[in-house]
């Protein structure tokens, strides 16, 4: 494995050169005794850097070194709520929040309106604040505020394409035709948040700076200046202006993995987290093999969530969980890892979330569940019923809920994820394997 090969590697490498350092070859043959002894040390300095390696495994699990796989920040999709569903699928997926604008942060008139922005719960780390701003000193004063919020990472956004942000907004994916002011910015948020990792989010080019030198002195130049060492790198180039929409941004350029993979191999000490396009473990064992420090999916989370669920498996080595006890529903007992049972999880928080709020939320607490059965019989029928009643107000949270789940099969409810995730595999639309786009990756 990739993690397997890098281990062995480094610590060959910390041998070898202990031992080079230590001895040279007039005294190892003068005097086999220190070169016994260089043995020993270097045998020594082994094993240190054998528990230093277990050590960054396992912060690279954790997310914060090493983010395996992470699901992608979107703007009405990845609030709160859709970081809980997705925590009781995957325990180790690194979330991300939705792009926060430093200057709402820094203008918010009260600590409500800030903990609206800012505050999450425990149970959603690792988790990566996204923040979006084109102003060194006020993205700097967003810094200083969130870093009381505890997130693991904190992220730039140089990727959104859309007019309201990369427009009129004047940052997101315009933000890369000015990597000198991004270095500034990065140089600030770190100044705003001291030693909390800091990480840029881009695209391998944008409108007419597309050449795969333009990317990479974008790159470099806020490595160098600013000391970032993380790059999160949307393979599409940007198309900006009015007549350009974000989902013509997903669609019309095309996907240039081999600009990722050169920029990992012309620069090897970034750690790159990929993304664009990639929508099955199939691709993302491959871009880890490739030496990729990360995955990152989109829209491919909130199309089929639970094909996910399999991700603290199959992506972290995990060992798969025991079938566990059966959870009690409305409908039945079901496995404590099917949908069934993480339906009547979601309804529980959901009526916690409700104690406090207007049923004007309830909306935003359903849209989460809408795909949970995508790709399953009925499940069209279970997501209709769910649209139209989610707002009843003579009907609880959980009620709509699991009225909506009668449309479902019981099989399909008590289904584990290893029996749903391959009925529903290969029908996903727009796979980047099936697309061929690997042609240009090899």
């Amino acid at each position: 494995t990739f993690w397997g090969n890098l281990d062995a590697f480094y610590l060959l490498c910390s041998f070898t050169s202990y031992i080079v350092s230590s001895t040279s070859p007039g005294e190892a043959y003068k005097s086999p005794g220190r070169l016994l002894m260089a043995v020993k040390e270097a045998l020594l300095a082994v094993l240190i850097a054998a528990l230093l390696m277990g050590s960054v495994r396992a912060a690279a699990l954790a997310g914060v070194k090493r983010p395996l796989f992470s699901v992608a920040p979107m703007m009405d999709y990845t609030d709160r709520h859709f970081r809980f569903l997705f925590r009781l699928l995957s325990k180790e997926t690194v979330l991300w929040t939705e792009m926060v604008t430093a200057q709402k942060v820094v203008h918010a008139p009260d600590d409500a309106l800030l903990d609206r922005f800012l505050a999450y719960s425990p149970q959603e780390e690792p988790l990566v604040l996204q923040l979006g701003g084109s102003d060194p000193d006020v993205v700097r004063g967003a810094a200083r505020i969130a870093s009381d919020f505890g997130y693991d990472e904190v992220n730039l956004n140089c990727g959104c394409p859309s007019e309201r942000v990369a427009g009129k907004g004047c940052f997101g994916a315009a933000l890369m035709r000015e990597k000198d002011l991004v270095a500034d910015i990065m140089q600030a948020v770190q100044e705003g948040m001291p030693g909390l990792p800091a990480s840029v989010k881009c695209r391998v080019g944008v409108d007419e700076m597309d050449s795969y030198d333009e990317f990479r002195d974008f790159v470099a130049t806020i490595h160098e200046r600013a000391g970032v060492e993380h790059f999160v790198v949307h393979a599409r180039k940007a198309l900006l202006g009015k007549k350009f929409t974000p989902e013509d941004n997903r669609k019309i350029p095309k996907l240039q993995y081999d600009r990722v993979l050169r920029l990992m191999q012309d620069m090897p000490q970034l750690r790159v987290t990929i993304n664009g396009g990639i929508t099955t473990f199939e691709e993302i064992d491959r871009f880890l093999e490739a030496g990729c420090s990360g995955v990152m999916i989109g829209r491919a989370a909130i199309y089929r969530p639970f094909y996910w669920s399999r991700v603290d498996e199959l992506v972290y080595g995990r060992d798969p969980p025991e079938s566990g006890e059966l959870v009690a529903t409305p409908l039945g007992q079901f496995p404590e890892r099917s949908r069934g049972a993480v339906l009547q999880q979601y309804c529980a928080y959901a009526e916690e979330q409700l104690a406090d709020e207007e049923i004007r939320i309830r909306r935003f607490l359903g849209k989460p569940l809408q795909n949970l059965f995508a790709g399953e019989r009925s499940g069209k029928r279970y997501r209709k019923a769910l649209d139209e009643n989610i707002c009843n107000p003579e009907q609880s949270f959980s009620q709509v809920v699991w009225a909506a789940a009668k449309e479902l099969p019981e099989e399909v409810l008590a289904a584990l994820p290893e029996e749903a995730c391959l009925s529903n595999s290969a029908d996903y639309e727009g796979s980047s394997l099936r697309a061929g786009v690997w042609a240009t990756a090899a």
